[in-house]
């Protein structure tokens, strides 16, 4: 049995920015949680992926798929790293991971290639 850290986000696509090289896109996702007066409130984290597979990054840039509230599903491995910088230790913890599902509000889109490969810094 092989051990490791894990992660999945289900939430919804903010904003898709394109570079040369790499497609960073921003993904919300709710929970709910207790205020101190004990009422129910829904709290959203916001987290942004980076996403270096060339397929991926078109399917991203077609309007349909890269929709700003387009539902999508990220899995992957988490690793944790460390680097000096200006003589300071900086821990970092990188989620390593493809998109395994775009979910539409009327239809699911599924592909027959292998999820793209992302990366996520938190």
């Amino acid at each position: 049995m092989i051990n490791n850290a894990t992660f999945q986000i289900i939430g919804r696509i903010g904003n898709v920015n394109a570079t040369d090289k790499v497609t960073n896109v921003s993904v919300a996702s709710d929970r709910q949680a207790k205020d101190k007066d004990g009422n129910w409130n829904t709290e959203t984290t916001w987290n942004t992926v980076t996403i270096f597979s060339d397929a991926l990054r078109k399917r991203l840039a077609n309007e349909k798929v890269g929709k700003k509230g387009n539902l999508v599903i990220l899995q992957g491995n988490i690793q944790s790293n460390s680097y000096e910088k200006n003589g300071e230790k900086i821990y970092t913890t990188r989620a390593d991971g493809m998109i395994t599902r775009s979910v539409f509000i009327k239809q699911a889109l599924f592909s027959s290639d292998p999820p793209p490969r992302v990366s996520m810094i938190a």
